[in-house]
């Protein structure tokens, strides 16, 4: 990660990364964090649980559980919709609390009756549309527990992409060859 400096009593935003991998269960990361004031680091503990079966979460499920709004060739997907079901006796609040900033726009419902399904909505905004990246999404509940999941989102530009013409074809009236 690059050095970025800020100014005293001013705030950044910093990205950290944590990829599960093929790991399942419960695993945590310690990333450091140093600053030039007060203690020489800082630590933040990152805690995840990956799950074998997302269709057996609780107290919801998210369907699809990977959002992939990419392009194609000519075929371009700038939105996806996804629904988040409550699979328990009590309704839930919800909350997007974690979101790369500027990326997206996300329409998601206040709460999920118990029992109901929601369907929610993330649109990448346009000067994100000739980006590749890999970014996530992160819901949490109003349950006792503040549950939260994390939805992958994935943006891929496949095959042929739109490009300026730097050297037009040559104008057979303007001299170009016959």
């Amino acid at each position: 990660m690059k050095n970025k400096e800020i100014a005293v009593g001013d705030s950044t935003e910093l990205e950290i990364i944590y990829i599960t991998g093929k790991r399942r269960g419960t695993s945590s990361k310690s990333p450091s964090i140093q600053t030039n004031e007060g203690p020489p680091q800082r630590k933040v503990t990152i805690r995840a649980t990956a799950v074998q079966q997302p269709d057996s979460t609780y107290p919801i499920t998210l369907k699809p559980y990977k959002i992939y709004v990419s392009r194609a060739g000519k075929v371009e997907v700038d939105f996806a919709k996804f629904t988040v079901r409550n699979v328990s006796d009590a309704d839930l609040g919800l909350s997007v609390v974690g979101q790369p900033s500027g990326y997206f726009d996300l329409e998601v419902p206040e709460s999920v009756p118990a029992g109901d399904s929601v369907q929610c909505k993330l649109t990448v905004n346009p000067e994100f549309l000739e980006t590749t990246f890999e970014k996530s999404i992160t819901l949490e509940l109003s349950d006792a527990a503040h549950s939260r999941f994390t939805i992958p989102v994935v943006r891929r530009l496949i095959g042929p992409q739109k490009t300026a013409a730097t050297n037009p074809a040559p104008d057979k009236k303007a001299g170009g060859k016959k």
